[in-house]
């Protein structure tokens, strides 16, 4: 788990950086197939990083609520 919280810390470091040109270049213009490509690259990875770790935490079994037909 740490070192997938390390790689999230990466990307999200890299995605800050990079803001000020992605809002310049991406965000205000027209959108195309480029543009399409590459936020769905750029925040695809973000959200299956995010989404790998939140998978991977252990939850008690007292915070675990089953649905079960009465």
């Amino acid at each position: 788990v740490s070192h997938l919280i390390d790689i999230i810390a990466l990307i999200l470091y890299d995605v800050l950086l990079s803001f000020p040109m992605e809002l310049r270049y991406i965000w205000k213009r027209k959108f195309g197939k480029g543009a399409i490509l590459y936020l769905s690259i750029r925040y695809g990875t973000v959200i299956s990083m995010l989404l790998q770790v939140l998978s991977s935490i252990s939850v008690p079994g007292d915070l675990i609520v089953s649905v079960t037909k009465p």
